[in-house]
């Protein structure tokens, strides 16, 4: 929904918007937040069957989270502005498919990971 290259429906004006949007915030944060080893991810939960979709989705949304933290679990600080398919862990370039950003700190001492996962990717 976020890509020019890939939007050959249309409309959705603002969600598509929106989605582009996230790519590049996304970006800009990864960039201002390197020096202290912040990094942030593009995640493409897929076409999750939830009440956004009008339950016409391909995906459960307990499959989508399962794929996005295996994601996240291996997830390295040079993974940062990247952005990953749920089910196989590919990369997709940022700017063609925006979706759900994921911020993720790495510490050599302890490894914490912080994870924001929005409303629509958990529900059901």
């Amino acid at each position: 929904m976020g890509s020019i290259t890939d939007n050959g429906s249309g409309g959705y004006y603002g969600y598509r918007a929106s989605k582009t949007a996230l790519n590049m915030l996304t970006k800009s944060l990864a960039v201002d937040l390197e020096k202290e080893k912040i990094g942030c991810l593009l995640l493409h939960p897929g076409y999750v069957n939830t009440a956004m979709v009008g339950f016409t989705g391909s995906v459960s949304s307990e499959d989508s989270v399962k794929g996005l933290t295996k994601i996240i679990a291996r997830a390295k600080i040079e993974d940062s502005a990247k952005m990953f398919h749920f089910e196989k862990g590919d990369v997709l370039p940022w700017k063609c498919h925006g979706e759900t950003p994921v911020h993720f700190e790495l510490n050599r001492r302890d490894d914490r990971i912080l994870v924001h996962f929005p409303k629509f990717v958990t529900d059901p």
